[in-house]
């Protein structure tokens, strides 16, 4: 059996740190309502399974470039403010929430 995580927690962590850092809780929100979208684009669609993994790879640059951000930026944040833990939240679960973006499994449970 394998564990993973889903985004609606890392999101909620995000939404409840606007008030603390605001621009980088909107770039995380803004990153995670891409993915959404991706996911939701996928479910709507009257497609085959092949179409809906090659529209499901849109979010590899996604998902790469919203690690790098939180990687650069957790190191930036006060520590145990409310974004670092939203960032902390993520980072320290990267593998397992990276791992639910897989053909057969949507963003939230």
């Amino acid at each position: 059996m394998q564990h993973f995580h889903c985004w609606a927690h890392g999101r909620r962590k995000f939404i409840e740190s606007m008030d603390n850092d605001k621009a980088r809780s909107e770039f995380a929100l803004n990153q995670i309502q891409k993915l959404y979208a991706i996911e939701q684009k996928c479910r709507d669609a009257d497609s085959s399974y092949d179409e809906r993994t090659i529209e499901r790879q849109a979010a590899k640059p996604i998902l790469d470039q919203f690690k790098d951000w939180l990687d650069k930026e957790a190191l930036r944040v006060t520590p145990r403010s409310p974004i670092s833990k939203a960032m902390s939240y993520l980072v320290t679960r990267w593998q397992k929430v990276y791992q639910i973006y897989r053909p057969w499994h949507s963003r939230d449970r």
